[in-house]
């Protein structure tokens, strides 16, 4: 991996990714949707139509509403969650992106609005190419740089498809 964009920088996993990256030596940008002034984190509103984005070689799709009753009591969780992350998914994968989704194990056992709604990209996504879907287990803080690890080597080797990844 050359360039990479994490799509929801301020997120665990997204904060996780940024640390093991830099690391590595990776030219990395980030999305926020808070206003900043930098030329490695962009502002992207999953909620407005999709601008430019930056080119990578990779991108780490990590940002949206998380969380079972947030997701079920939150009107525009769809739009974020669902809309957004398509928008963005597509448009990377078209220009030849290798993605990588953070899902949930829960699209297995679940059909909550959350679970409903990482399925649904699961499924847009995999219609549009070939990315790399992460269905992790219940994560935090503490397990996120494991997790940001796995993910990074699968998008180094361009692993598409399902992983499964557990915190314990």
């Amino acid at each position: 991996m050359k360039r990479v964009l994490i799509v929801g920088g301020d997120s665990c996993i997204g904060t996780a990714l940024y640390i093991e990256l830099v690391t590595l030596g990776i030219d990395i940008v980030s999305t926020t949707r808070r206003v900043v002034s930098s030329p490695r984190r962009k502002v992207l509103d999953l909620t407005q139509p999709i601008g430019d984005l930056p080119l990578c070689d990779t991108a780490f799709l990590c940002a949206g509403i998380k969380g079972f009753k947030e997701c079920e009591r939150d009107p525009m969780a769809w739009r974020v969650n669902v809309d957004g992350m398509l928008a963005v998914g597509r448009r990377l994968m078209r220009r030849d992106t290798f993605v990588v989704y953070v899902s949930t194990d829960a699209v297995e056992w679940s059909w909550d609005a959350y679970a409903r709604q990482r399925a649904m990209v699961e499924l847009g996504l995999q219609s549009i190419g070939e990315p790399a879907i992460m269905r992790c287990e219940k994560f935090d803080e503490r397990t996120a740089p494991r997790l940001a690890q796995a993910m990074i080597a699968i998008g180094e080797t361009q692993q598409a498809g399902v992983h499964h990844w557990k915190a314990t």
